[in-house]
């Protein structure tokens, strides 16, 4: 999936194919060229951000508090009578001001999917 960070002015870039397909880049089978590849800053940043901040123990608190906020989102729908919903998904958490949930194609019209994806816990 193509993605660009361009977070506190460290530009980076990331995308994800199957390990095959990445295993001839890592290989050196098939060049990959692209803007960001060279920027040791931004690669140590990324790697640094996935070791050391988003750990198994920062998820599991960042889960608990998203499920402390949605409990407060209910209360306060059903508390004032709100046309709303919440949609939680692992460590997202959101209060739709919306009367009925929305469908995606890939999830369906029961879904509780954020924006048409569902982000939780790499584990």
């Amino acid at each position: 999936m193509p993605g660009e960070i361009n977070r506190r002015r460290i530009a980076a870039g990331a995308f994800g194919a199957s390990r095959k397909v990445m295993n001839l880049i890592s290989d050196h089978k098939v060049f990959h060229g692209g803007t960001y590849n060279t920027n040791r800053v931004a690669m140590a940043a990324g790697l640094a951000t996935f070791r050391e901040v988003l750990t198994r123990d920062a998820y599991t608190h960042v889960g608990k508090l998203n499920k402390k906020l949605t409990e407060g989102y209910r209360t306060i729908v059903a508390k004032n009578g709100l046309q709303a919903y919440v949609a939680s998904a692992g460590v997202n958490g959101a209060l739709m001001l919306y009367p009925k949930r929305f469908a995606t194609i890939a999830t369906g019209p029961r879904s509780t999917s954020i924006c048409g994806g569902t982000i939780g816990s790499p584990w």
